[in-house]
């Protein structure tokens, strides 16, 4: 009897609504970061900026930080993952939604934006959004699968068969790669990859215009 441990790319989703209150208790002379933990240990950090001088517009800074062991669970990595924001006022009016598809995770990992939405026009001039002293933010991460290449069996039987038989021809595309640079500029001789047509089709439109 044995057993065999195999990694995957970890499907998931995750919902959550993060509410920052008490802001009118915050020095308008100054910078302020505040964050909070949601699903466990990712955390999001709003960056509130200093009151304006001049009526300028001023960012809400939005940040997602990863949570720790990220990569050791298998979470984001290979197509990664989507975080989709969305800002909004107390009483549930939309301010802004926006997304960025997130690769190469790791537990140190930050994302977001830092000008979200323009601070000055949601706060100092709105006087509602004020009395209700926060937002909210409406956090959506899932994470990103491609669909495998499929390839019809018989074809791959095929290609076996008359491999055995000695017939090279079944490779007949070829992909040039540079793979070493030449100095100061330009590459070291192309070398060939080679694959077969019959594998290639149908899996997207650029190999099957290049084959018709």
């Amino acid at each position: 009897m044995s057993a065999t441990t195999r990694s995957e790319n970890i499907g998931f989703a995750i919902l959550a609504k993060v509410t920052f209150s008490g802001l009118s208790n915050l020095a308008g002379d100054q910078i302020h970061h505040v964050s909070a933990s949601f699903h466990g240990p990712w955390r999001i950090q709003a960056r509130i900026p200093k009151a304006p001088l001049n009526d300028e517009e001023t960012g809400l800074g939005l940040f997602i930080h990863a949570s720790v062991g990220i990569k050791q669970q298998g979470i984001g990595i290979g197509d990664g993952i989507k975080v989709t924001l969305w800002v909004e006022s107390l009483k549930g009016e939309v301010q802004t939604t926006r997304s960025f598809q997130w690769t190469g995770i790791t537990c140190l990992s930050t994302r977001g934006y830092t000008g979200i939405i323009d601070w000055n026009k949601f706060w100092h001039k709105n006087a509602d959004h004020r009395r209700e002293d926060g937002f909210c933010v409406t956090v959506h991460i899932t994470s990103v699968t491609s669909t495998r290449p499929t390839v019809y069996e018989p074809s791959i039987l095929r290609t076996i068969s008359e491999l055995t038989k000695g017939n090279n021809n079944v490779y007949d595309t070829q992909f040039l790669l540079f793979s070493q640079p030449r100095h100061p500029h330009g590459a070291q001789d192309p070398l060939p990859v080679y694959a077969s047509s019959a594998f290639l089709r149908n899996q997207c439109d650029y190999f099957n215009a290049s084959k018709s």
